[in-house]
């Protein structure tokens, strides 16, 4: 059976879930897990999932008023494709029902490299729940799409939850 933890800035668990951070992420695309750390509090919340005491998985979500940002999701490679991804989403959609729930994923297009792996996400996560949010941006020349779970964002909605994550990484 799956189990949630909440990790603290101190937990014993924090090398595991850092190492299977940095393995799931393109530099481009993370945060350097040190500044996640120190972000740990009320409002940034990383999560570790366990089967049977065996770290599988990490999130890590940023709270912002009526919304629950899921900045970062993923699941340890021998665990994938075996559905706890989708159940840990469902855990993560039950825990934060009361938010609207957004997350950003790489734009599909056709002259992408991992093109089929943003079409799977995309659909993975369709597949859970979530909508089109029409909103798009672009960060390190990556580009982005959100989709949102329990009402829709507007662009509005992202920038005021993404300067949250922008005070945390630039302290600003």
């Amino acid at each position: 059976m799956l189990k949630d933890r909440i990790i603290t800035r101190e937990d014993a668990d924090l090398k595991a879930i850092g190492r299977m951070y940095d393995g799931a992420f393109p530099s481009a695309e993370r945060i350097p897990f040190f500044m996640l750390r120190r972000g740990i509090s009320e409002e940034n919340i990383m999560h570790g999932y366990y089967l049977d005491e065996r770290l599988i998985g990490m999130s890590y979500v940023f709270l912002k008023d009526d919304m629950a940002y899921l900045g970062y999701f993923c699941v340890a490679p021998r665990y994938r494709k075996k559905g706890y991804g989708t159940e840990i989403l469902q855990m993560i959609l039950q825990q934060y029902r009361d938010y609207r729930i957004a997350v950003d994923i790489e734009r599909i297009l056709p002259e992408a490299d991992n093109y089929q792996e943003r079409v799977n996400r995309k659909n993975f996560y369709l597949a859970n729940g979530f909508e089109e949010c029409h909103v798009y941006y672009s960060y390190m020349n990556v580009y982005y799409e959100i989709l949102s779970h329990n009402g829709l964002l507007s662009e509005d909605d992202w920038n005021k939850a993404i300067r949250q994550l922008r005070k945390l990484v630039f302290g600003k």
